[in-house]
């Protein structure tokens, strides 16, 4: 029974994590997320980019992060102290 109960448990594994996107997108406090369009040009261009788990945590007031790299800047150094939110901003992007 191993295996069918490995599948069960992948399954259903799939299937919570799949709820938990669509429960954070669906209740997101700073609001509805955007879908991202693509183009054939080297430029990330992204406005108030949010983190999905820092956001939805109690007493948190998350600011939105800008980025915008191009063919003339491509290397982003993050610096700052520890538990600065460097982790998160790098993870916005």
């Amino acid at each position: 029974y191993a295996p069918v109960f490995s599948r069960a448990a992948d399954a259903l594994a799939s299937l919570d994590a799949l709820q938990a996107f669509a429960h954070a997108a669906a209740f997101a406090p700073g609001g509805a997320y955007e879908r991202p369009t693509f183009s054939d040009d080297n430029t990330v261009s992204i406005k108030n980019a949010r983190h999905p788990v820092v956001e939805c945590g109690d007493g948190i007031h998350f600011v939105p992060t800008d980025y915008a790299l191009d063919d003339q800047g491509r290397l982003v150094i993050v610096t700052g102290p520890n538990m600065g939110g460097k982790s998160t901003h790098i993870r916005g992007l």
